[in-house]
């Protein structure tokens, strides 16, 4: 598999392109950038493969391949052009002329949404068939909510029932029947695909929805996906949405259509509410700050100087957040530094140890018990400079030669 930096030396890449030299070129010259990175050559022949499928598309909506800088963007916008095209035939095939003044920009979204899903055209059409007496664009839009209610089945019930049936590996974080909200983390690409919008990346190419998840943060940690399921939102484009989250941002969201959200939009409040409700939940439910710590810790395998090395790249991030560490958590880092048995690697380990105690006992913490027992067991001389602390250390040794220094 050729890496995309090296595409300029595929010779299939070339071949297959060869009749399209100005965007072979285009794709040469952007495959380099950091934004393309994960991007193999059997990507770039299969993203080639959809342009000369659709290029009369590409041509009457007038895309000009060549302003994009990520081969993501060219192949969300190729999609979102496909299936917006559905809909529009679907549309002018439901709606003729006449009736044009009835269609607004919800009438494309809830086309968008039949199209999706694949109802049958001629039952649709039972549902517009009396559309001589809709007044106004509300009247038909009722009509077609209607038809997509009655042929799809979606509610809360419905999708955690599917999600039981095909075993979706998807984490439940917040249901209210009340508010008729549901929303679930995503765990493999199997389940985007199954409750994801076809207008998102991630739910049509595994690929994509690796690259997002795989984004790491902080602590060597994944980014957590999530699907939002609004059944009483007023516009059917967010009715759901797909949130992007690392430990302590939003690296992305998006509307069922694709269109992203922003957090600083004034004019979308309630799916900017329903994205901050999403941040709330990943970092109270799956990336709570000591829970981070912990799992951190427990990564170092010992004895070795990479893992050395590790323990020290995860306690300076942690003072970096200036993140209290736990009894549990200075108790866990007590036991983890035991594993360095080379006396050089213990040294080093204790040492990271030691800074970290300090710190928390400035701010006010007192050490418990079975703390002190470890330290006094391996470090009688740090013991020692605890006790002249104030701090009680119930150890025979060091208490006599705390003793003796006061006399």
């Amino acid at each position: 598999m050729t890496h995309n930096h090296n595409i300029s030396n595929s010779i299939t890449v070339k071949s297959q392109m060869r009749k399209n030299p100005h965007l072979y070129k285009h794709f040469i010259e952007i495959s380099s950038l950091p934004v393309n990175s994960k991007f193999t050559e059997i990507d770039i022949i299969d993203l080639y493969s959809k342009i000369k499928k659709y290029s009369s598309l590409i041509k009457s909506k007038k895309i000009n391949l060549l302003e994009f800088k990520s081969f993501e963007e060219i192949e969300d916008t190729l999609t979102a052009s496909i299936h917006n095209n559905e809909a529009d035939k679907l549309l002018k095939s439901l709606i003729s002329n006449k009736y044009r003044f009835l269609v607004n920009e919800e009438t494309h979204n809830i086309i968008f949404e039949i199209n999706h899903n694949e109802i049958d055209r001629e039952h649709v059409k039972h549902y517009v068939n009396k559309i001589a007496s809709f007044k106004n664009p509300e009247n038909l839009n009722s009509s077609l909510k209607k038809c997509l209610i009655d042929n799809t089945n979606n509610n809360i019930n419905e999708i955690l029932k599917r999600i039981k049936e095909k075993k979706l590996n998807v984490n439940i974080s917040y249901v209210s029947h009340k508010e008729k909200i549901l929303i679930i983390k995503i765990n493999d690409y199997h389940a985007s695909k199954e409750l994801g919008s076809g207008s998102w990346c991630i739910s049509y190419n595994p690929r994509y929805f690796n690259m997002y998840i795989n984004k790491k943060t902080r602590f060597d940690i994944k980014a957590n996906q999530f699907f939002v399921f609004d059944f009483n939102s007023e516009e059917e484009r967010y009715s759901l949405i797909g949130v992007t989250a690392s430990i302590d941002k939003l690296i992305f969201a998006a509307d069922k259509r694709d269109v992203s959200i922003s957090l600083l939009d004034k004019y979308k409040t309630k799916p900017v509410n329903i994205v901050k409700k999403v941040l709330e939940i990943n970092s109270e439910k799956y990336h709570n700050t000591d829970r981070i710590v912990k799992d951190s810790i427990k990564k170092v395998m010992g004895n070795t100087e990479d893992s050395l090395n590790y323990l020290n790249y995860v306690i300076n991030e942690i003072c970096k957040e200036k993140i209290s560490f736990s009894e549990d958590n200075l108790i866990l880092l007590s036991h983890t530094i035991e594993r360095f048995t080379q006396k050089g690697l213990y040294k080093k380990s204790f040492k990271i140890f030691s800074k970290i105690l300090m710190k928390e006992i400035e701010n006010g913490y007192i050490p418990s018990k079975e703390l002190l027992e470890v330290i006094s067991k391996r470090n009688k001389g740090f013991a020692i400079k605890l006790a002249h602390k104030g701090i009680k250390v119930n150890d025979q040794f060091v208490n006599k030669v705390v003793k003796k220094w006061i006399k």
